[in-house]
């Protein structure tokens, strides 16, 4: 088949363009940006998690305080009465029951205040992490950065893709009714439909042609159109670009 080096450069640089819209389209779907945007937000979202979760503990324990300072107010209570009830109880019996009473009730009171401090010393840390959880949470500024330059970059990027995509259409207008065809056709079965020739691979699959190819390649007119034996797709040679570029 026959199409001349003029339309055979057309095609290509048509293809290359097509090639460069998809890059695009690529990176659009992974920008940076988008993935630092995704990074702060999980952050924000662990923090305040986990600082929710240590209000509730801190709440949690709260309660647990409470009662305790209520059983040791109890507890010191029952010791003052059993003290009391010491100075006025003359049987040996009922002193002896008020003493390991009154005992028994200070070991109580004593682990209800040991237990005590423990807790809230536990309530002071959750506290602390709740507090620097609300830090975190003012991650939302570096949040809201962020957002704007995502914004920016897909703006950006969207309108490199319009430019694109018209110059994609403008080379395309310029290919004759047989080489529309033929591109039409490739474009169908190759993800890259035209490619030039680099050095000894085709540039469409990158695997590389052996060397009676390349002969037979050379053998060809400038206006033979050529095809990669492993893709299909069209190659464009350079003895074919040389004659296009001196039209």
């Amino acid at each position: 088949m026959k199409i001349s080096p003029q339309q055979q450069a057309a095609m290509l640089e048509t293809a290359q363009e097509r090639t460069r819209i998809d890059g695009l389209i690529a990176r659009s779907a992974c920008l940076p940006e988008k993935a630092e945007l995704d990074r702060l937000r999980a952050n924000l979202r662990e923090e305040s998690a986990g600082a929710a979760r240590s209000r509730l503990n801190a709440s949690d324990l709260g309660r647990d305080i409470d009662k305790l300072v209520s059983d040791i107010a109890k507890l010191k209570a029952r010791e003052k009465a059993d003290r009391l009830s010491l100075g006025a109880v003359e049987d040996k019996f009922e002193r002896r029951e008020l003493q390991r009473d009154m005992e028994s009730t200070r070991r109580r009171r004593e682990r209800a205040e040991r237990k005590l401090e423990q807790t809230e010393k536990m309530r002071q840390a959750y506290e602390l992490d709740a507090q620097q959880g609300t830090v975190a949470e003012a991650a939302s500024e570096d949040i809201e950065q962020a957002t704007q330059r995502l914004a920016d970059a897909e703006k950006d990027i969207k309108a490199r893709i319009a430019v694109a995509e018209t110059k994609f259409e403008s080379l395309r207008a310029t290919l004759d009714p047989a080489a529309e065809k033929l591109y039409r056709k490739l474009e169908q079965n190759n993800g890259i439909p035209v490619a030039r020739i680099d050095g000894r691979a085709c540039g469409s699959c990158f695997m590389e042609l052996d060397v009676g190819t390349l002969h037979d390649f050379d053998a060809l007119a400038a206006d033979e159109v050529s095809s990669c034996p492993e893709c299909g797709a069209m190659l464009v040679r350079p003895a074919t670009l040389a004659v296009a570029m001196k039209s």
